[in-house]
């Protein structure tokens, strides 16, 4: 938790750095393999849940900075997986993202990470682990698109011969 909230401050001291991952790679005990860039939640409805109280915890606040106690609570998906909503914390009406600019914010991210890590470690990743375990038809069509073989999730099961390689 500490580690992420000093993150959106540009602090990433608590996680591994690039070089570390190159060595872990070069000396064959790791494969480096894609995880998305941001790692942020969305609100993904406009029908508030509730209001906010007590700590703020780092998903509202990857969702939207902007929350405070005592606004209204949405509910919130990984930001791979879902249409973001806007809510206007005045109190007038949000906006949604539209269909396209979903697809454009998700192929970005997909694409951006694959590219950092081929910019740097020289290889491309094969793989994406859906950020939370969440994922939607749009996201699998486009971590497709964006050169991926197969994507992981926290949904418990077995994988047999014939189990879908993007759920």
């Amino acid at each position: 938790d500490k580690g992420w909230k000093d993150s959106l401050d540009g602090n990433f001291s608590d996680f591994l750095s690039w070089e570390e991952l190159r060595i872990m790679q070069k000396n064959g005990v790791f494969d480096i393999q894609s995880h998305g860039v941001e790692h942020k939640k969305v609100f993904c409805s406009d029908e508030a849940s509730g209001v906010v109280k007590g700590r703020i915890g780092w998903s509202l606040l990857s969702a939207s900075p902007e929350v405070k106690e005592g606004m209204p609570i949405y509910p919130i998906r990984s930001a791979l997986s879902a249409r973001s909503y806007y809510p206007d914390f005045s109190g007038a009406s949000g906006k949604w993202e539209t269909e396209e600019e979903m697809r454009r914010r998700i192929l970005g991210e997909l694409v951006a990470s694959r590219n950092r890590i081929v910019s740097e470690t020289g290889f491309a990743p094969l793989h994406l682990c859906w950020p939370f375990g969440e994922y939607s038809d749009a996201g699998i069509e486009l971590a497709r698109e964006a050169g991926y073989e197969a994507c992981y999730t926290t949904k418990p099961g077995s994988i047999t011969h014939g189990t879908d390689r993007f759920r």
